[in-house]
Parts: C-alpha cells; structure tokens; sequence
C-alpha cells in the first residue's frame, strides 16, 4: 500500500493539520507536546472532523486504551509496534472509510430521489 503522509511536531499542529486535510486516517500518538493526544481526539470528536483514529502510544495500558477508545478511537496499539499487525489495522480501518463513504453517497443519492419524486408529486402553485 501507498499513502501519503503528513507529520506534526505537536498535537496542536496535528489537529490545524486534520482541520485542514480532513485525511480519511489519523495515526496519533497520546505523548505530544503542546496538546496531548487525548485532546486531539476529544476535539476530532467535539469538532464533527471525519476522521478514522488509531492511536499508537507507549503508554499502552488496558484503561487508556478504554479512555480513547470511548473518545472515539477505532484502534489502540501499543509501542513496540508491528509492523504486520499496523498494516492490517490499516487495510481494515481505510475498509471502514470506503464503506462509510459509500454509505453517505448512497444515503445522499436516495435522498435526491426522494426529493425529485416529492416535487413531482406536489401541486404546482401556478
């Protein structure tokens, strides 16, 4: 797989960055400067930024994986990572954004119909 990257230094650049980009995957770790991680994903979260989160951290305990996970995280993995095991979460999270948007396409379209149909069968006020 190929992807194009983009980096931050700190979480305050991260989430300037995902208001911008709006890119369909975010790799976050919970240690930055500046705006931890946690705060980065509650304010994904608060701010409606479509984005699918996988925090990867060293500070992998079972209750911080809990923590992002209710905050809106689709994965946690621990550091040291694997590589193997990061690209399958990817390949699965990138699934769930395709059939997302999908979903969305199919939902917008079937509402349009909808709506052509309802003009149709309105009375004009003519």
């Amino acid at each position: 797989m190929r992807f194009e990257v983009a980096c931050a230094k700190d979480g305050q650049e991260a989430l300037s960055l995902l208001r911008q980009e709006a890119p369909p995957l975010t790799l976050l770790d919970l240690q930055l400067p500046r705006l931890s991680g946690m705060d980065v994903l509650h304010a994904i979260r608060r701010e409606g930024l479509e984005t699918t989160v996988i925090v990867i951290t060293a500070l992998g305990t079972p209750e911080r994986a809990v923590e992002a996970m209710r905050a809106g995280a689709y994965d946690f993995i621990p550091k040291p990572l694997d590589p193997g095991h990061l690209e399958v979460v990817i390949a699965k999270a990138l699934e769930r954004e395709s059939l997302r948007a999908e979903n969305w396409r199919l939902h917008s379209e079937l509402k349009s119909r909808r709506d052509r149909s309802l003009d149709k069968v309105r009375p004009s006020k003519n």
